[in-house]
């Protein structure tokens, strides 16, 4: 994949120039399955962290297809979206659960309130 092959070069350039300690990279929507994990970890290293943003699936269905209806997109395609979800990404949750290097996080609520989990968790 190539943006992957971008990817893994970006994270492993800028490692290789800056100081190990004290530095924090935070990739969204990255890896989208166990495949892009691997691979990244091989070529660019294992991350320490894992941030799993969880939510209550019947709030996030139903604030995607309202979402959706707005962008002139059918229901179907949050369902696709969901089901590549349970099918790709979950693994990658559950694999790095193995190595206890999952940090969830509840997603729902105002921005500020998710921002300051996030920081508590780094």
């Amino acid at each position: 994949d190539v943006s992957q092959y971008h990817l893994n070069k970006a994270i492993t350039a800028y490692l290789d120039t800056q100081p190990a300690t004290g530095s924090t990279i935070i990739i969204s929507g990255f890896p989208e399955n166990l495949d892009q994990a691997l691979n990244f970890a091989e070529n660019a290293g294992e991350p320490s962290v894992f941030l799993s943003f969880e939510g209550d699936e019947e709030e996030f269905f139903a604030s995607a297809n309202a979402e959706a209806k707005k962008a002139n997109l059918s229901e179907a395609i949050v369902a696709r979206r969901v089901q590549r979800f349970k099918d790709e990404t979950k693994p990658v949750v559950e694999h790095y659960k193995k190595f206890s290097k999952v940090k969830s996080i509840k997603d729902r609520g105002e921005f500020a309130g998710v921002l300051d989990m996030l920081k508590a968790v780094l």
